[in-house]
């Protein structure tokens, strides 16, 4: 019970430390001045300003281009691996990689009971 309310405790913090600055950022991105002028208002213009440029828009087309690679070859790796794992006799098929092993995934008791 009490590691539970630690988790969950630890989860609402790290939450709030988190979603707090980026809120603060995104949302003197949108105003026109500071927090405490009062003739600021929320604009996109600067939003606009940025993301609509040249140098932003190429390097979003090389990410995604490198993210669609990686999970075409990733996508292909895994499907290979997986065949050898289970339609092959390879020597080292017991043993575990990378924590998961057997039908029991990291540890977690989610493959059938001991």
């Amino acid at each position: 019970m009490v590691r539970i309310l630690l988790s969950g405790s630890l989860g609402i913090v790290l939450t709030i430390l988190i979603l707090v600055p980026v809120g603060f950022m995104f949302v003197g991105a949108m105003l026109t001045g500071s927090l405490v002028d009062p003739a600021t208002h929320f604009t996109t213009h600067k939003l606009e300003a940025v993301y609509t440029t040249l140098p932003y828009l190429q390097t979003l087309g090389a990410t995604l281009a490198i993210a669609g690679l990686v999970a075409v070859i990733a996508t292909i790796a895994g499907v290979m691996l997986a065949w050898l794992t289970s339609r092959t006799d390879l020597p080292a098929k017991p043993f575990p990689i990378c924590g998961v092993g057997g039908n029991q995934i990291m540890g977690l008791g989610l493959g059938r009971a001991k």
